[in-house]
Formats: structure tokens, C-alpha cells, sequence
């Protein structure tokens, strides 16, 4: 049996001008993500 990592990562975090991360160079890099949809 093969053995499976699923390498997560939170996005979608930048709002306006404030930025937070580089989602896209980092997505070809991870198997699953959470995105950020709304104001917490």
C-alpha cells in the first residue's frame, strides 16, 4: 500500500491592499488548500 501526504495550505488570506502570502506560486506545490471566503 503507497503511502499518501496531503500537504494543506490556508489562502485566499489577503484582503484589498493587504496582502498575505503568495497563493499562486505556492499552488502548484500543494495537494489540497483552504480558502479564506469571508470576514472572521
Amino acid at each position: 500500500m503507497a503511502k499518501v501526504i496531503d500537504l494543506n495550505c490556508d489562502m485566499g488570506e489577503s484582503y484589498g491592499r493587504w496582502t498575505l502570502g503568495a497563493d499562486e506560486a505556492i499552488m502548484p506545490l500543494i495537494s489540497s488548500a483552504n480558502v479564506a471566503c469571508g470576514f472572521h
